[in-house]
């Protein structure tokens, strides 16, 4: 089962590498399925085109939460970022840069006094040149439509990012 799935993930990678979209993507990744979705929709996805990542966002959704406090550097308060729609420095994870890709949802929280929380979706992430101490890349992240919304609060990690399933 292995050899085969193995020979199934060349040709999707081989594929996805060909393909138009591929110059579009923000991660390095060569997929963005888990190995569960990868087993089950192997036949139904086929390749990596814009219409196959819309259906595999369906399949499984996924939040990005951020947390921009109002004691944060200009261009990081809730307000700088709602303004420009640009998160810069948020340190995420690999294993969630993996699953992350244009067309997520985004929330904006602000847990201060004064929260606050906004919703957009994900335009793109970009790399930084920054690194925290324990060696996880910074990324900008830019979120497309962002609007106010009542307060929820979220469960966050120590950078003040979260990813989520939904």
């Amino acid at each position: 089962m292995n050899i085969l799935r193995a020979i199934l993930m060349a040709r999707l990678t081989e594929r996805w590498r060909n393909s138009d979209s591929a110059s579009n993507r923000f991660c390095n990744t060569y997929d963005y399925y888990d190995n569960s979705t990868f087993a089950r929709g192997v036949g139904k996805l086929g390749g990596f085109g814009e219409e196959n990542k819309k259906e595999a966002l369906q399949m499984k959704k996924i939040t990005l939460v951020i947390h921009a406090p109002n004691y944060r550097v200009a261009k990081k308060s809730f307000e700088a970022v709602l303004k420009s729609g640009i998160g810069a420095g948020y340190a995420i994870y690999k294993k969630d840069i993996s699953r992350l890709v244009p067309g997520c949802k985004v929330v904006l929280l602000r847990k201060d006094v004064n929260r606050k929380r906004a919703e957009g979706t994900l335009n793109k992430l970009v790399p930084t040149n920054r690194y925290t101490p324990q060696g996880i890349q910074r990324y900008d992240v830019h979120i497309e439509g962002l609007k106010v919304v009542a307060y929820k609060p979220e469960k966050l990690n120590r950078f003040g990012v979260a990813v989520l399933d939904c």
